[in-house]
């Protein structure tokens, strides 16, 4: 039984309306500062900007427990926060790095839009189709937000070169609030138990989550398993900025996609084939190991336009094949009518290495890029140990069965 098309395509485009801002934050807003003359410790230290993703399981009670006036639960939360976050970038494109408080302020404030969106929209993932699909969801997921990530990464630096940051910015806000019409026609996930207060709203997905055996195994792997990437992606934004022009930085846009489709089919295909399980190990370790490729830019082995297009080939489709086994690992430790606060929990633990990695910005200027990637490939290995231990699916839920839409 497949999942149905309209639902997984909303899943696709409402992964992408994700990707798209999440991207203007820490990517975009970091190649801008690198541009303008910033030093590097500095540029990987404005990585702190995309905190608000690690921090939405604060705020994300409210959008299981409120519902907004319109569109329902789920669907009323994403129109929201999606129409907020294409405002910030309206108002971000008036402003630069010349004068950085206003820059940052605004920044965060998107960012805490799109963070916000994240939580209804892996919710809505997570509640609108059954269980056995949600490896199917979780593919389209993750390929719509590689494909929201690299649109930003093509199209984004060859405005900025023709037109100017601002325009730039202008065009991804426009982007961004065309992508919310999705959300009119989207189906609204069947109707689930809603938290009784905005306590229960807090203590029952705690309560479930932690009612596992095992828990704390669990999120300790949470934690590792994402490490390499998460250190790699700290440090990779700054390392490409000053190695290639804002031209050439384009070409991520184009191999990436094609690189995170190739991952999406193939990663799908053998997840069917394998289980998750043995897909967990593989697709973690492949990401880890195509963080050399970028070494072999350090040391002049992939040199110039191809050698990028190259690495970043192959990079999002190992990267793509690992994030959504993760994510279909995450949907599978969620219950139906808590999704948003228990995945905001587990996802917050997940993103959390790239933040501690930026605990050591002056890692690439003490030791430099190529052992900074080397070492970034070593530190997966606790994680991809964890595997056997946690891959077993729970013994109990509470999740009721949920109905196709």
């Amino acid at each position: 039984m497949t999942a149905p098309a309209r639902t997984l395509g909303a899943i696709i485009v409402l992964g992408f309306a994700s990707g798209l801002p999440y991207t203007m934050v820490s990517d975009m807003l970091t190649t801008w500062a690198a541009k303008s003359g910033w030093h590097d410790t500095d540029v990987v230290l404005l990585g702190w900007l995309t905190l608000p993703f690690q921090l939405k399981v604060l705020w994300a009670p409210l959008i299981d427990r409120f519902a907004p006036p319109v569109l329902g639960r789920r669907r009323g939360w994403l129109a929201l926060a999606q129409l907020l976050a294409a405002a910030g970038l309206v108002v971000l494109a008036g402003t630069s790095p010349a004068t950085p408080g206003p820059w940052i302020a605004l920044a965060a404030l998107v960012a805490v839009a799109a963070a916000t969106f994240d939580l209804a929209a892996n919710a809505y993932a997570i509640e609108v189709l059954p269980r056995q699909h949600h490896s199917a969801a979780a593919g389209a997921q993750v390929w719509g937000w590689r494909a929201g990530f690299l649109a930003c990464a093509t199209a984004v630096p060859l405005l900025a070169a023709s037109h100017g940051w601002g325009a730039a910015f202008l065009a991804a806000a426009l982007v961004q609030a065309v992508a919310a019409f999705v959300i009119l026609i989207a189906p609204e996930p069947p109707p689930a138990a809603v938290p009784a207060s905005l306590r229960a709203a807090v203590v029952e997905p705690l309560r479930g989550l932690f009612a596992h055996r095992g828990v704390w195994l669990l999120l300790l792997f949470v934690l590792l398993y994402g490490s390499s990437d998460g250190m790699a992606k700290t440090f990779t934004g700054a390392f490409l900025a000053k190695q290639y022009t804002l031209e050439q930085l384009s070409l991520r846009g184009a191999g990436g996609l094609v690189g995170a489709g190739v991952g999406a089919v193939l990663g799908g295909w053998l997840a069917l084939r394998w289980g998750l399980a043995p897909c967990l190990w593989l697709f973690g370790a492949l990401a880890a190991l195509s963080n050399l490729l970028y070494v072999g830019i350090a040391q002049g082995i992939l040199p110039g336009p191809g050698g990028l297009l190259t690495v970043v080939v192959l990079d999002n489709a190992c990267g793509t094949m690992a994030a959504a086994a993760f994510v279909a690992f995450l949907m599978s430790r969620c219950e139906v009518g808590m999704a948003a606060t228990q995945y905001a929990l587990l996802a917050t633990i997940g993103l959390a290495s790239p933040h501690l990695w930026r605990l050591f910005a002056g890692m690439p200027a003490s030791i430099g890029w190529t052992q900074t990637y080397l070492i970034s490939v070593v530190v997966a290995l606790p994680g991809l140990l964890l595997i056997p231990l946690v891959s077993k699916p729970p013994a109990s839920s509470l999740q009721p069965p949920a109905t196709a839409p």
